[in-house]
């Protein structure tokens, strides 16, 4: 299983894995736009043209209620699904899964506040034919693209839907023996946790994720933010921050942030990521909390509303969740995860006293 296509803004077109023949029975299309771009713009997004045939229909649309809708229509087979972007200006992640045997059709949204939005089709899945995929990716005439379509991106598998992983391969966890690559970590090995104790991980996995605006990794460089060494990670994954900084504004011990938020050009920069693919990791712990990673606590993947929803778990990245004993006592309230418009306050604050905004 492999993303096969990639196609950038600018039209450029590269093939990843062999190209499909005949038809994809299933697979992920994904697509990453500018939200901003979008407003006060309605109608098509995405459609290919008319020289396919009139029973074959593919197109995405914006409605007049704001929601995106996708059309998929292959004589009597059609998935018809509408779900809705959130957020306003920055990126916006809009991915078609498919699986025409379990007749599984979901469109989702991830803004850039990390909300995840999904909506499920009902009944026959028509696939997606090699020549509508050739349209999509190399050509450049009879296929409308909306301007604010950033970059698209070919699956031939499922790929999760919810939490994602946020930790790049090699990133160093705290563990008894010392520094370990997120990766070699296995059910039953403790890690260190902010509240100083030695947390067993129940669970660590992993997901690929095509390159592409709104999933490019965010470089923390060492020393800064307590960092002992380079930290690579998802734009959502969430950091906790604590002590003066916080305790005064905030009125709490402690809060997260997305590391995102704390770019600034020299502490916290987009990573020049020149592969078309990346794996992100992560683990689940025994409960819930911030773990430490090159000397900043990150938070494990987040599991309760999986728990709460079983058959969004077997489509997240740990799809035997269910089967992993459930954190046992009670579960600490998560920290409040910090807005931009704060995130801005808290910068300019330790930006007075030279200092870095997390540690």
């Amino acid at each position: 299983m492999s993303w096969r296509a990639f196609r950038d803004a600018d039209g450029a077109a590269r093939r990843i894995g062999a190209a499909p023949e005949g038809q994809l029975r299933q697979g992920t299309l994904l697509l990453s736009f500018d939200t901003g771009a979008l407003e006060g713009a309605y109608g098509p997004i995405l459609r290919v043209g008319p020289r396919l045939e009139p029973k074959r229909i593919f197109a995405i649309d914006r409605r007049r209620d704001g929601d995106l809708s996708l059309l998929i229509c292959d004589g009597a087979e059609v998935s018809h699904i509408s779900t809705v972007p959130r957020g306003s200006g920055g990126t916006t992640i809009l991915a078609y899964l498919w699986r025409c045997d379990t007749e599984t059709a979901i469109l989702a949204t991830l803004s850039g506040e990390g909300r995840i939005v999904r909506r499920h089709g009902h009944g026959p899945v028509p696939a997606i034919g090699a020549d509508q995929i050739a349209a999509l990716f190399t050509s450049r005439h009879g296929v409308l693209r909306h301007p604010a379509i950033r970059a698209m991106a070919l699956a031939d598998h499922l790929m999760p839907v919810g939490p994602m992983p946020g930790l790049l391969a090699g990133s160093l966890v705290a563990a008894p023996e010392g520094p370990r690559s997120i990766e070699t970590l296995r059910p039953g090995d403790p890690v260190l946790t902010a509240d100083g104790r030695w947390t067993p991980v129940l669970w660590q996995g992993r997901a690929e994720l095509p390159v592409v605006p709104g999933l490019r990794p965010v470089r923390l460089r060492a020393p800064y933010h307590g960092l002992d060494h380079d930290l690579v990670t998802l734009p959502d994954q969430l950091i906790q921050i604590g002590g003066e900084a916080v305790d005064q504004p905030f009125a709490r011990d402690r809060i997260l942030v997305r590391a995102r938020d704390l770019i600034d050009g020299e502490s916290v920069v987009e990573d020049p990521v020149r592969t078309a693919t990346l794996h992100a990791h992560s683990v689940i712990l025994s409960e819930p909390a911030a773990f430490n990673a090159s000397g900043l606590w990150v938070e494990s993947l987040p599991t309760a509303g999986l728990m709460r929803q079983p058959s969004f778990a077997a489509l997240s990245v740990c799809p035997d969740l269910t089967a992993i004993a459930r954190p046992t006592g009670t579960q600490p309230r998560r920290a409040r995860i910090l807005a931009p418009y704060e995130i801005a306050h808290l910068n300019r604050q330790r930006a007075g006293r030279n200092a870095p905004v997390a540690h």
